[in-house]
């Protein structure tokens, strides 16, 4: 793609540079990353010799895997040295591959055997979603563009690198990975400057209907009965781009605290759920 072509590109609604962003990509324009044992970040330069001789050499080969266990366990306790939190060291310690598990032969929650893909879904669904039929949703047309302020765009860039790259990305497939790559490019600015314009009160701009677009994906429970509906748990993977405006618009919400009950810790900002569990083992003393 040529920088030249790009910039001369006018974008002249709200979600048009996503809709061409998702053009672009189904035709193959991400790059494509070949993940090799040296792009490991406990891999060293010095090792290059050492790895040539190993295809060769019994020896070299049983010094090149001391080397790689003394440099895997030298990163981790530097890593959790830095004063990482449990659930970051809990998380790097689970096998994510592990819970990759097929579903097979699913029972529902009356028993009933399901086979095929059709009767789980519905299965699912029925154990996990209100089957009551939703209220029409008005479609949003086509609004117009309009750039949002710098100190907006400030916040999402801040907000962007402040995503983890190994989120799953939504049904459009766009993930905060390949928004950090194309960010200060024609068509990332664009994408960026629609949420801005999204999420800033002034402007009244709807999120357009593409970037509420979710997918629910099932996950196996660890220990439990993978047979069985209730075994699986349900998480919904939303579009990075509408994430992005929901944020800033839930930074601004966190000014006013007027709209907060003094106890209230869900989606507020410096309050976790230790914050919760201790505030409930203080009352639970009071009483006692």
């Amino acid at each position: 793609m040529e920088e030249q072509k790009e910039e001369e590109y006018e974008y002249t609604y709200v979600g048009e540079a996503y809709e061409r962003l998702i053009r672009l990509k189904k035709e193959g324009w991400e790059r494509q990353v070949v993940i090799m044992g040296r792009s490991k970040p406990w891999w060293k330069k010095e090792w290059n010799d050492l790895r040539k001789r190993a295809r060769h050499s019994k020896n070299a080969r049983r010094k090149l895997r001391r080397e790689i266990r003394k440099a895997k366990r030298e990163m981790w306790v530097d890593w959790v040295s830095k004063g990482k939190e449990v659930w970051d060291i809990v998380r790097v310690c689970k096998n994510p591959f592990g819970l990759r598990e097929r579903c097979g032969t699913l029972k529902d929650s009356e028993g009933r055997t399901h086979d095929t893909s059709e009767g789980k879904r519905q299965a699912f669904v029925a154990h996990n979603l209100i089957t009551m039929p939703a209220e029409a949703r008005s479609r949003v047309g086509r609004q117009k563009r309009r750039e949002p302020s710098e100190e907006t765009m400030v916040q999402l860039r801040h907000m962007l690198q402040n995503t983890r790259n190994d989120s799953a990305p939504g049904p459009d497939g766009i993930s905060w990975k390949l928004l950090k790559m194309i960010q200060h490019t024609a068509i990332g600015r664009a994408v960026l400057q629609d949420a801005g314009q999204v999420a800033e009160s002034k402007n009244f701009t709807r999120m357009p209907e593409e970037w509420r677009d979710m997918k629910m994906v099932m996950i196996p429970k660890p220990g439990k009965d993978h047979t069985a509906v209730k075994g699986w748990r349900p998480i919904v993977l939303a579009s990075t781009v509408g994430k992005l405006a929901e944020k800033l618009v839930a930074l601004e919400l966190q000014a006013h605290e007027e709209l907060w009950h003094e106890r209230a810790f869900a989606g507020r900002k410096g309050r976790g759920a230790m914050d919760s569990v201790m505030l409930m083992a203080h009352i639970n003393s009071a009483k006692v």
